[in-house]
């Protein structure tokens, strides 16, 4: 109702809104929605023959019923969702309302940027871009969010700060559909204009994001420089969301360097924020990794209890993304504890996920873990099956860490299949990449690579 009041104005203007949506649905002009992405207020529809009825009859009275009027004014509306205080709210106590309610409004989001992109008007296009990646990132396709950042950065009437903000939401939406090269040029784009605008906030966020691409390309000591930059400055600005953040991106990368200590204060640190300012997003993020911290640590049982906190926390807020990523762990886990049948159904249930909002990445990562389940269950025609389709995407993006976790699936594979010569060219190159990525044995890479080199002799 908030919007049709920002939008609609009555011919006669001693009409309310309300009532006019009213008798619109008891005519059956417009359908009620009434729990529609669980918001709290009723929403209001219009069915397709009808909507096209209408657009026929605005279209032919151009000019004399305010149309161009009435488009600015949902545009502006719109727009105001990707504001730096609307996205900024969503991180915040009530924040799990605020991305419902924003969820439910993608379509009329989507057409707002449309239109803003018609018109050349680069701070709508930019702020309806930015809430709509808000939604892409939780539910994607990545490729959709991919398109509709390049056609925003497309637009001359783009200021300064807002194509900043479009390369970023760019940047992460490469990432996400596995572009490594695209990411990190919209990323590295976004960070020299923030370091222009003197944007302390806007820097810190991007060198985190660079971190990411960083760690998941084995460059640790890269990823640990560019995540202790972002945590001082969010600190020195005392940004409380995106100190949780970095804090949680710096246990990421202490963990995979076998500092186990240091990770589990870090994340324990990052998730008292995330629970103090209410990013409920977060707090499910960091319950993930915290179990997959406790799967390294051998407490199976809290890792299992965490991974069920952060599953419960993603379907809450609705983070797709969140969700696949986790079952992945999970399922990764229970293959671990000898829970064939738990981890197949969570593998599937990621890997259905992850492809649907085209997440190429933990695709490749879920493909693997299937391949190392398929091995327990002495099924290696379909082990090999996954290796194939996990390596075909991780070859092209560079993703050094994970594809030698998959090269060591091989080595398993051409083992017990007794192809020897593959087995041992597997293993060479899988080891080739860990004394590259200075992989230590305690990590679990390290571990992996020390089991295959035993089961070689």
């Amino acid at each position: 109702m908030d919007a049709a009041e920002a939008v609609v104005r009555p011919t006669d203007e001693t009409a309310f809104v309300l009532d006019v949506v009213s008798a619109l649905a008891d005519k059956s002009l417009v359908r009620v929605d009434l729990d529609r992405a669980q918001t709290a207020e009723p929403r209001f529809g219009m069915y397709r023959n009808i909507q096209e009825y209408a657009l026929e009859k605005l279209t032919a009275m151009a000019g004399r019923c305010g149309d161009v009027q009435t488009t600015r004014r949902h545009g502006d509306y719109f727009a105001a969702l990707g504001s730096e205080a609307a996205v900024a709210a969503l991180d915040t106590h009530g924040g799990v309302t605020r991305r419902r309610a924003l969820g439910a409004e993608t379509q009329n989001i989507l057409t707002a940027c449309r239109r803003a992109l018609g018109r050349h008007d680069g701070p709508a296009a930019a702020a309806t871009c930015r809430a709509a990646w808000v939604v892409y990132a939780q539910r994607g396709p990545a490729v959709e969010a991919v398109g509709l950042a390049t056609a925003v950065l497309g637009l001359a009437t783009l200021s300064a700060t807002d194509r900043a903000r479009v390369h970023r939401v760019a940047g992460l939406a490469h990432r996400m559909a596995g572009n490594v090269a695209a990411a990190r040029l919209d990323l590295d784009a976004a960070l020299a204009l923030y370091v222009t605008a003197a944007d302390a906030q806007g820097e810190a966020v991007v060198l985190g994001n660079l971190g990411l691409l960083g760690m998941e390309a084995g460059r640790m000591a890269e990823a640990e420089v560019l995540q202790t930059r972002a945590l001082s400055t969010h600190e020195h600005i005392h940004d409380r969301v995106g100190e949780g953040i970095a804090l949680g991106n710096l246990a990421i990368v202490n963990r995979r360097q076998g500092r186990f200590g240091l990770a589990r204060e870090q994340y324990t640190r990052a998730l008292a924020i995330h629970r103090e300012v209410g990013n409920r997003v977060n707090e499910g993020v960091v319950l993930g990794n915290l179990a997959i911290l406790n799967g390294e640590s051998h407490r199976p049982e809290d890792a299992c209890s965490d991974y069920q906190a952060a599953l419960a926390i993603h379907r809450e807020v609705g983070n797709r993304r969140g969700e696949g990523v986790t079952l992945w762990n999970y399922g990764e886990r229970l293959v671990l504890l000898g829970r064939l049948d738990e981890a197949q159904d969570a593998l599937h249930a990621a890997l259905s996920i992850l492809r649907d909002i085209g997440n190429r990445r933990f695709e490749a990562l879920t493909l693997g873990s299937i391949a190392m389940l398929a091995v327990r269950r002495g099924r290696l025609g379909e082990a090999a099956d996954a290796l194939t389709a996990a390596e075909a995407i991780l070859r092209p993006v560079g993703d050094l860490l994970e594809l030698g976790k998959v090269l060591c699936g091989w080595v398993e594979v051409h083992h017990l299949r007794g192809d020897e010569r593959l087995a041992d060219a597997a293993l060479e190159e899988a080891t080739t990449i860990a004394m590259q990525l200075t992989i230590k044995p305690t990590t679990e890479y390290g571990q992996l690579l020390l089991r295959v080199q035993a089961l070689r002799g």
